[in-house]
């Protein structure tokens, strides 16, 4: 099955996927995670077992120990509309490898080490950097390339022609009414929103970036750890365990969400909300470490 043909079942797994992996990352984020994926699949399909033998979307998401949401229950949220929005941005970005590339190196990223990401196949969150090729982006450590299991790079790249339209002018522009300002906007071109508008409340909202990473890498080796063990053979410390890291780790991505469009807002004085149909919105990050 092509990309294009896809289920609206299957795109909204890939999409809650990378939500569970990586909301934290951002739209870019989001997108290397599902770019993973969709080489993935194209290695199942051309004959290789690397990842299993069912290359339908959901055989290779629940394919056994390979994607720690379906294991630890995050999977399936809960994610609001703005959270599915972000997604669905990324789905589409994902779906042009070469347009990827393209936001990779305007980030920063070397040419080399975008293509690199570009080709893997999988992610790391804690580890992954000792593998060849291994790159890392955001909390992510991208591995294993296709070519190494026979796909091409032309096969990968080949998507971007596939996709019908650019990533910003995929989904059809809409037309609606700000309800806070009263201004009209359209899907393609939000309205701005000073940072007078933004409204943190994290209690790891003090922690600079880097030391929100730092926290998440020990919380994510914590995880990993009982990850080891099936969820069904917990004791109840390690239960309690789970349930107080899973919350923490929530709470300090939400955090390092908040830090990162603050720090849009600081550069650019105003900050476009990208949502489907162009609406504003406040961000309120009220989430509680247990």
């Amino acid at each position: 099955m092509t990309i294009s043909a896809r289920t609206a079942q299957d795109k909204t797994l890939i999409k809650k996927l990378a939500l569970a992996e990586s909301r934290g990352e951002g739209v870019v984020g989001m997108a290397l995670v599902i770019n993973s994926f969709d080489n993935r699949q194209s290695v199942v399909q051309s004959g290789s077992t690397a990842f299993g033998r069912d290359s339908s979307v959901r055989g290779l998401v629940f394919a056994q120990n390979q994607y720690a949401p379906t294991r630890d229950g995050s999977l399936d949220g809960p994610w609001n509309t703005q959270e599915l929005a972000l997604a669905e941005q990324a789905y589409q970005l994902a779906s042009n490898p070469a347009e990827l590339q393209r936001r990779l190196e305007a980030s920063g990223v070397s040419a080399t080490n975008a293509r690199k990401l570009i080709l893997s196949t999988g992610f790391d969150s804690i580890g992954g950097q000792g593998r060849a090729g291994a790159i890392r982006y955001g909390g992510h450590v991208f591995v294993q390339p296709a070519t190494n299991y026979g796909v091409t790079e032309d096969t990968i790249y080949a998507r971007s022609t596939q996709s019908s339209a650019s990533v910003e002018s995929s989904a059809p522009v809409e037309t609606a009414k700000d309800p806070a300002t009263g201004a009209t906007t359209t899907s393609d071109k939000p309205i701005p929103v000073p940072d007078s508008e933004l409204n943190f409340d994290n209690q790891f909202g003090t922690l600079s970036t880097e030391e929100l990473d730092t926290r998440i890498e020990a919380n994510e080796k914590i995880l990993n750890k009982l990850r080891e063990k099936s969820s069904d053979n917990f004791t109840e410390e390690e239960s309690q365990e789970w349930k107080k890291v899973s919350a923490e780790q929530k709470a300090l991505k939400d955090a390092r969400d908040g830090n990162l469009i603050q720090e849009q807002a600081d550069a650019a004085g105003c900050v476009a909300r990208e949502t489907a149909k162009g609406f504003t919105f406040k961000i309120l990050l009220n989430v509680k470490a247990f």
